[in-house]
Parts: C-alpha cells; sequence; structure tokens
C-alpha cells in the first residue's frame, strides 16, 4: 500500500463561549487544526489532525503544513504504508520535533490500514481492555456565576470529575475551587490543572490551603523541566501529582519515571508524536507502577476518536480513578466530522467503522478552511 495523494488542510475552529477555556497561558478563543488526508493507489483516504496551541508545543499551523507536505511525506512515500513503525522511524528520521504534525500523518496511515483490513483501530492496537472511557472535564480559570455555568455543563453530560484551572493568584484560585465545592457539594470530584504556573514554594503553599477541597490530583504545578522539584512536591503531599507539559517525548517520560517526579503521566497522540508513541509510554509508565491518563489539546472529532481508540484498548490508564480528557469537540462551536462520538452518562465510546472511524463532512471542512 503506497501513498498515491495527500491533502493538507488548515482550519481553525472557534471556541464556545459558554465553556471557553482561560487557564495560566491565557484566553483560548479558537483553535488551529491540519486535517491531513492520505490517499493510496486504490482509491482509499485515511485521515488525521494535528493541533495547536503556540505556548504549549511550540508547533505552528502555517509551519506545520510544510513540514508534512515538504518533509514528512517525501520521507515516508518510498515505504509500505502497512509498516506504520517504519513509517514512524522515516519521519523521526527526516526532521526533529513536529510531534503533532508526525501525530497526524501516522492517524491517517493508520486509518487506511484499518479501512483496508476492514477493523476499527483498537482491534491494531490489540483489542478492547473496555468498553468505554470515562471523561473529566476542564473549567476555565474564572470566578462567579459562569464557573457555576461550566460546571453544569458538565453534569448535564453526565460527567463528575471537573479539572478547575489554576495558577492565576492564589486567592482566586482558592475562591474558585470554593464555589464548586459549595455549589455542587459531592456531585463532582475536583482536580487541579496549574499549566507551570508556581514555583515550589508556591505549589507548597496552595497545596496545604486546598486541602480541605480534597483534590483528586494535582496537574503541571511546577514549570515542565522542573523535575526535581517535582520529586520533591511529591514527598511534600499525598496527593497525585500529573506531568503533562512535561512529558511530550518517550525520553522525557524515561526521566520523569527514572527520577521518581511524577505518579501519573498524561498521554495523547497529539502531544506524544502519534499512537505508537503513546503506547510506548503507557508501558513504560505501567512498568514503572505508576498510571497513565488521556490528556487534551482540545482535539476535535478526528483527533478524539484516536484518543478513544487509545483509551479502550491500554492497560496502563487508570480509567476508575482517574478519568481522561477526550473532550475537545465540547468546546467548539462546531465540528467536521458527519456524527459527534458516541458518547452517554459521561463515557465515550469507539465507533466501530473500519480505521478511525469518522467520516468528514466537506462542506464544513470547506467552510473552516484557512485560506
Amino acid at each position: 500500500m503506497k501513498i498515491a495523494r495527500v491533502e493538507v488542510i488548515p482550519i481553525r475552529m472557534p471556541v464556545s463561549d459558554r465553556v471557553r477555556i482561560r487557564d495560566a497561558y491565557g484566553w483560548k478563543t479558537d483553535s488551529e487544526y491540519n486535517i491531513v488526508r492520505i490517499t493510496d493507489e486504490n482509491g482509499v483516504t485515511g485521515v488525521g489532525e494535528a493541533s495547536f496551541t503556540d505556548v504549549w508545543s511550540g508547533e505552528r499551523q502555517l509551519a506545520s503544513r510544510e513540514v508534512i507536505e515538504k518533509v514528512l511525506i517525501p520521507a515516508i512515500t518510498p515505504l509500505d504504508l502497512f509498516d506504520v513503525r517504519r513509517v514512524a522511524a522515516a519521519m523521526d528520521k527526516a526532521v526533529y520535533g513536529h510531534l503533532s504534525s508526525k501525530a497526524a500523518v501516522e492517524m491517517a496511515v493508520l486509518d487506511l490500514v484499518g479501512k483496508t483490513l476492514g477493523v476499527p483501530l483498537y482491534r491494531l492496537l490489540g483489542g478492547r481492555v473496555r468498553d468505554s472511557v470515562p471523561l473529566k472535564f476542564s473549567v476555565s480559570a474564572i470566578n462567579g456565576e459562569a464557573l457555576v455555568d461550566i460546571v453544569q455543563f458538565a453534569l448535564e453530560r453526565g460527567i463528575r470529575t471537573v479539572k478547575v484551572k489554576v495558577g492565576t493568584g492564589m486567592e482566586k484560585d482558592l475562591d474558585r475551587l470554593e464555589t464548586v465545592r459549595r455549589e455542587f457539594g459531592d456531585k463532582v470530584r475536583i482536580a487541579v490543572d496549574a499549566n507551570n504556573a508556581w514555583r515550589l514554594d508556591e505549589a507548597k503553599a496552595m497545596l496545604a490551603r486546598m486541602e480541605p477541597y480534597d483534590p483528586l490530583f494535582i496537574e503541571q504545578p511546577l514549570a515542565r523541566d522542573d523535575y526535581a522539584g517535582f520529586r520533591e512536591l511529591r514527598r511534600f503531599t499525598n496527593r497525585p501529582i500529573v506531568m503533562d507539559e512535561s512529558v511530550f517525548t518517550i525520553d522525557q517520560a524515561w526521566r520523569a519515571l527514572k527520577e521518581d517526579a511524577v505518579d501519573i503521566v498524561s498521554v495523547y497522540p497529539n502531544k506524544n508524536g502519534g499512537v505508537l508513541k503513546t503506547q510506548q509510554i503507557l508501558t513504560m509508565t505501567g512498568a514503572a507502577k505508576k498510571i497513565g491518563l488521556l490528556g487534551s489539546n482540545l482535539e476535535l472529532g478526528v483527533g478524539s476518536a484516536v484518543m478513544a481508540h487509545v483509551g479502550v484498548s491500554n492497560e496502563n490508564i487508570d480509567d476508575l480513578t482517574y478519568p481522561s480528557d477526550i473532550i475537545g469537540p465540547f468546546y467548539h462551536k462546531d465540528d467536521i466530522i458527519t456524527k459527534p462520538l458516541p458518547c452517554a452518562d459521561g463515557r465515550v465510546s469507539v465507533p466501530e467503522s473500519p480505521g478511525i472511524g469518522v467520516e468528514i463532512d466537506e462542506e464544513k471542512l470547506q467552510f473552516y478552511r484557512v485560506s
């Protein structure tokens, strides 16, 4: 199976006003993606999605398109696309970094393989270990009635765990947690995400003051490269510490685990450089007797579907204790797939169609296309 044609389509999707994200990085008003379509010599097309947040990943939409078209696709064109590991290795050899771009190409290849074999992606990944993945919802770093409304939005969809964005000032952060606990009591579990916002001393002070709200975990409290600080913070608290921005690559995951700097590793293909690398990180995490969960960069339907396939097929994700973030479609005003992912009672399931299992709505794809 060889490449016959490739399209890279940049799109921009507006974020819903009701649940718009504000975190330690600032406001997110819209999201940028590159949709990758690879067609083989038999006319079968696979689709992938790259997602971008400049300050978070350092990867940009226009640069991604150039890298995909001029570097990654030429590198894999001579290969048989059934050899997915060889495809991934060729991309790594061709260019350093550009993890979301590589993930999008790999998604399209996996979609092609699944469609050609007539099986859904999760079967290519070893089959199910669970039927669906429970979700948690990220709550914007705002206060007052708008905050309450976002949590209510999550509850209306059966989601019972919320991850409150913090890192915008100690008193405001604590007021946010107080509001959620006061308004919703034990209807929701509360986790927090600081997005690199604190120094070690600030993190210790905040963790001590957050104890009355019984946080499920503390995500990315320190700067992404402060492994020594993470290790010390773990000794300071019995609350699980999640690394997200600190673990993009396999090497970073190895360092975090080796230095005993993390309890829970947040993974997702668009961050890690593809499904295969996400699986490798999860295998390492399980071997170290740590836990994995699926994070998010607010993927649309294509990327979210891929995450769902990973979620139902990997035993190193502790889905019962720590719900995942396959929630990007909830945050946007629209999507580019014809049918949303199956979701009921706060849990998402995988499509059963071959490959990733989603179809592109061509009219919407063109409507949100960036010229």
